[in-house]
């Protein structure tokens, strides 16, 4: 008998690259990333949050062009619209669990291009990601 899957987890890297968590499965990480969203005043985003989450956990990410972390590709997932949205920010590692870098936000940009702006948390010293930092899609 073989044995189950791994179930996928996600690692955060804290912001300004302070240290990782332990890897989490589903459930916690959305503790963890609640209590984020609650540090900053933010609660009232729990909802997109937690819709952007699964679809990490689902791999229903989209791969963020050209943007790299630690060379490695980014993908995102978002929820929202401008002004409430949440966005996460994170890389596939090789055994398939994400790894958690930065959050944000959508802001406006000219039509079909999409932007986010790194509201929540980033890493200082990563030109694309820091904290305010805006990319575009």
């Amino acid at each position: 008998m073989t044995a189950p899957p791994k179930a996928m987890e996600m690692i955060v890297i804290k912001k300004d690259n302070e240290g990782e968590t332990a890897p989490m499965l589903h459930d916690r990480a959305e503790l963890y990333l609640v209590q984020v969203l609650r540090s900053r005043g933010l609660s009232q985003r729990k909802a997109n949050l937690t819709q952007a989450l699964n679809d990490v956990f689902n791999n229903g990410g989209k791969a963020t062009g050209p943007y790299t972390f630690n060379n490695n590709p980014v993908w995102h997932a978002s929820a929202g619209r401008e002004g409430s949205s949440c966005t996460l920010f994170y890389y596939k590692t090789t055994d398939g669990d994400a790894k958690l870098f930065a959050m944000g936000e959508h802001v406006a940009g000219p039509r079909g291009v999409t932007k986010y702006r790194i509201t929540i948390y980033g890493q200082k010293d990563d030109p694309n990601f820091a904290l305010n930092k805006v990319i575009s899609i």
